[in-house]
C-alpha cells in the first residue's frame, strides 16, 4: 500500500488567533508553516517547497491578493495551490481573487469540516498535477534517449553503406568480364540505394523538430534545375522522362530545405510512375504565392486514403512500380519543411489519372 506523505501547508495571516485556529484544524494530516505577512511567506517559498498556501485577503502591508499575484509570476510556484480566506465575501472580492489565479475562496467564519475537505481537494489536485508532470518528464527523457540512440545508429550506418557502394563500383569492372554476375551486382546496388533512401528519410525526420533555417531569395528555376540533376539517374533507370513546364517566380526560403522538399516530391513521382511515362514540374506566380507542382502518370491515390497523405508513416495501398522502398515519411517531411517556411502543401488527382502534388510559398518581390 502506497504511503502518502503529509502535505506542506503555508498559512499566511497577520493575526495570531487566526493562525492558531487554522493550524488546529489542519495539523492532523499536514505539515504546517506559519507566516505573519506576505513578505515572510515569500521568503518561506524561496527556501522550501510548499503544496498549498492559505492566505488572508486583508493584511497590513502587502495584501493576500498581492501575494497571490507574486506567486503566479514565478514559474516554480505556479503549480502551488492558493486558497484565499476573508470575511469580505462580496462577489467583487471573490471574482478578483479567481481572476488573479486563486484556486479557491473560503469565507469566515470558518467551518472546520468544509475547510478540511476543500484543502484536501486542492492538495489532491496538486499531487495529481505533479504526478502528471513527472510522467511527462520521464516520457520526454525516454524520447530524447531514443532519438539520441537513433542518431548514433544512423551516423554509424553511413560508413558501411558508403563502403558497400564503393565495393559495388570496384566490382563493376570485374562484372564486365563475367556478364552472368551482373544481376547480382544490380540487386546489390538497388538494395543499397533503397537503404540510402530509408536512411535519409529517418535522418530528415529526426532533425525536423530541431531544424534551423537560413532563408534567402531563391530563383525557383535554379532550385528545380538542381533537383532535376539529383534525380535524373533514378528517372533514367526506369525510362521515365523528366519535363519542365513554365517555371517562374522567386521565393524567400532556405535553399537546402526547399530542395529537400521538392526532391521528396520528385522522388515519389518517380517511384510511383510506370516505365516510359512522364513526370512534369511547373511553377507559377499568382496572388503573392509561388506554387510548384509535380505531376506524374501513376495510379494515383484512392479517395478513401487521401486523408493519410502528408501524415507521419501514412500507409497507402498504392505501391512503387519498381520495388523501391517507402517508409511513409517523405510527404510528412515535405509538409513539416514547407509549413515551417510559411507555405502550404496539397495534392490533386485528375479524373484522367495520375497525381499532382504541390507546394506553395510566399513570393519574394
Amino acid at each position: 500500500m502506497k504511503t502518502v506523505s503529509p502535505a506542506t501547508v503555508l498559512i499566511v495571516d497577520d493575526k495570531p488567533a487566526n493562525q492558531a485556529l487554522l493550524s488546529r484544524i489542519l495539523r492532523e494530516h499536514n505539515h504546517i508553516l506559519l507566516a505573519d505577512s506576505a513578505p515572510a511567506a515569500l521568503e518561506i517559498l524561496r527556501r522550501q517547497p510548499v503544496d498549498l498556501v492559505l492566505t488572508d485577503v486583508l493584511m497590513g502591508g502587502m495584501s493576500g491578493l498581492a501575494l497571490l499575484r507574486r506567486i503566479r509570476e514565478v514559474d516554480d510556484w505556479r503549480h502551488i495551490g492558493v486558497v484565499l480566506i476573508s470575511s469580505m465575501a462580496d462577489n467583487d472580492t471573490i471574482a478578483q481573487g479567481f481572476y488573479t489565479g486563486a484556486n479557491d475562496f473560503i469565507s469566515r467564519p470558518i467551518n472546520p469540516t468544509i475547510l478540511r475537505a476543500r484543502v484536501d481537494a486542492q492538495i489532491a489536485s496538486k499531487r495529481l498535477r505533479d504526478e502528471r508532470e513527472q510522467v511527462i518528464r520521464r516520457l520526454e527523457q525516454t524520447q530524447a534517449t531514443q532519438a539520441r540512440l537513433m542518431k548514433m545508429a544512423l551516423h554509424d550506418l553511413r560508413h558501411p553503406m558508403t563502403n558497400i557502394r564503393i565495393a559495388g563500383d570496384m566490382l563493376d569492372e570485374y562484372i564486365a568480364a563475367h556478364p552472368d554476375s551482373r544481376p547480382i551486382l544490380q540487386s546489390l546496388v538497388e538494395s543499397v540505394d533503397n537503404m540510402g533512401e530509408i536512411f535519409e528519410d529517418f535522418v530528415s525526420a529526426l532533425s525536423i523538430n530541431g531544424q534551423t533555417f537560413h532563408p534567402e531569395t531563391l530563383n525557383v528555376q535554379r532550385v528545380v534545375d538542381t533537383v532535376f540533376l539529383q534525380y535524373y539517374f533514378a528517372a533514367t533507370k526506369k525510362h521515365i522522362t523528366l519535363e519542365q513546364a513554365a517555371i517562374t517566380g522567386t521565393v524567400y526560403a532556405d535553399a537546402t530545405r526547399l530542395e529537400q522538399a521538392l526532391g521528396n516530391l520528385l522522388s515519389n513521382a518517380i517511384k510511383y510512375s510506370p516505365p516510359d511515362s512522364v513526370v512534369r514540374v511547373c511553377a507559377s506566380h499568382h496572388d503573392g504565392q509561388v506554387t510548384i507542382s509535380v505531376a506524374d502518370e501513376g495510379a494515383g491515390v484512392p479517395a478513401n486514403e487521401r486523408d493519410q497523405l502528408f501524415t507521419e508513416f501514412g500507409s497507402l495501398s498504392t505501391q512503387p512500380t519498381g520495388d523501391e522502398s517507402s517508409v511513409g515519411l517523405g510527404l510528412w517531411i515535405v509538409k513539416q519543411v514547407i509549413e515551417a517556411m510559411g507555405g502550404q502543401v496539397g495534392a490533386e488527382f485528375p479524373p484522367e489519372g495520375g497525381s499532382v502534388f504541390r507546394v506553395s510559398l510566399p513570393a519574394e518581390g
